[in-house]
């Protein structure tokens, strides 16, 4: 979602996810799961961040609650008086629907969203943009007459339609190497040939997987089972490679269609935010079996992407220098920075690894000071290169 506030302008956005859960919760509810972990209880994090990604707040809901019924929480959750003028929400096409759109405009809030690919078709099929004009341009504006009060933004990029194409033959070459081996099997049952049936439940089968039937004219009868690709399916498709179209009622004055294409592209920050709580700050799995205790636990985990997203702002100049390096790569780093405690002959002995000028650096950016000894900080510029035993700690000496 994108705020505008009265002091200044954030943003929050909304999305929600999948996590496997103890089977006893209250939450745990069997539902759509986006890793294909079928037959698996699981419960749902709604995440609100401002505008720079920044975690704002978190929510857990039942496992069994749809995209848009989490979206309805929200609504009411950010309408409190903390002085928003503007509320825009930004979502995919399965969390803002129609119903769902309806909600937003009766509170007064704006939306952006993306039209679904048949829509896009339409609009494409009935004038309204021609994909051969974006050779030059890659964002245009256009309107509907059906379509009062709102705006579609249509994007173009290159990149993503060569992506797209070589996706599509791979799974047209895929589809076609298991038809021909249905084909294969179809022409060898001479004594009790396939039924057009049971010709048809193994193609079904196949198409399901891949979803290319579409692009391909099947011949099914008794004993004969025939197939070649539709070319002017594929074409129709590939004309609209690349482009997605975007879906707003937020007025010109407010965002031009550059903002409104950034805006929306900004919801890959909140994918980055969830793969950060599921592996780095464990998320998932959840061993909590009480209600109060799995939401105290998404809470923590919130906590931690908040600190986590102060730290890689803090060490974004080290991360730009270095292209290739990554902020789970600085922690690693900082792995090789140990402290150990030892008892020598009834002495307790501190023992400090060497600090590396990249450790050095990242404990600079981050203004966190480096421990030379026990209960006494030092500012990390300031440090000396003698690290080996605490002076106040080695054998045969006194505390």
């Amino acid at each position: 979602m994108h705020i505008e506030t009265a002091r200044r302008r954030q943003g929050v956005k909304v999305y929600t996810y999948h996590l496997l859960h103890q089977k006893t919760c209250p939450l745990a509810r069997f539902g759509y799961n986006r890793d294909k972990k079928r037959g698996k209880k699981q419960f749902r994090v709604g995440l609100l961040t401002n505008d720079e990604a920044c975690p704002v707040a978190v929510e857990a809901f039942r496992g069994d609650v749809g995209d848009p019924e989490t979206l309805r929480a929200q609504i009411a959750r950010v309408r409190t008086p903390f002085g928003i003028e503007c509320v825009v929400f930004v979502g995919d096409r399965g969390m803002i629907v129609k119903a769902r759109l309806s909600d937003l405009e009766a509170v007064g809030f704006g939306w952006i969203t993306a039209l679904r690919a048949p829509e896009t078709q339409k609009l494409r099929d009935e004038g309204f943009f021609q994909p051969g004009l974006f050779d030059r341009r890659d964002l245009a504006e256009i309107a509907d007459p059906d379509r009062p009060g709102e705006r579609l933004v249509v994007r173009y990029n290159p990149l993503v339609a060569e992506a797209r194409r070589q996706k599509r033959e791979a799974l047209l070459s895929a589809t076609e190497r298991e038809l021909a081996k249905i084909e294969a099997r179809v022409r060898r049952r001479r004594r009790k040939p396939m039924t057009a049936d049971e010709i048809g439940v193994a193609v079904g089968k196949l198409l399901g997987r891949w979803k290319m039937g579409k692009h391909f004219r099947l011949t099914i009868r008794d004993g004969h089972f025939a197939f070649q690709r539709d070319p002017a399916s594929i074409a129709r498709e590939a004309e609209l490679d690349g482009f997605y179209m975007l879906h707003t009622n937020v007025s010109a004055d407010r965002m031009d269609p550059v903002q409104v294409q950034r805006t929306y592209q900004s919801l890959h920050q909140i994918e980055q935010n969830f793969r950060a709580m599921k592996s780095a700050l464990d998320l998932r799995p959840v061993y909590h079996r009480l209600e109060d205790r799995v939401r105290a636990h998404t809470f923590l985990c919130m906590l931690a992407l908040y600190v986590r997203w102060h730290m890689e702002r803090a060490l974004r100049p080290l991360l730009e220098e270095d292209p290739r390096q990554s902020f789970e790569g600085l922690m690693m780093q900082l792995e090789t920075l140990q402290r150990h405690t030892a008892e020598v002959a009834g002495q307790e002995v501190t023992i400090l690894g060497e600090p590396e000028p990249l450790h050095r650096r990242i404990f600079q950016l981050l203004g966190v000071p480096l421990a030379a000894r026990r209960g006494a900080p030092l500012n990390p510029l300031e440090m000396r290169s003698s690290w080996a035993l605490t002076p106040d700690r080695r054998p045969g000496t006194s505390a």
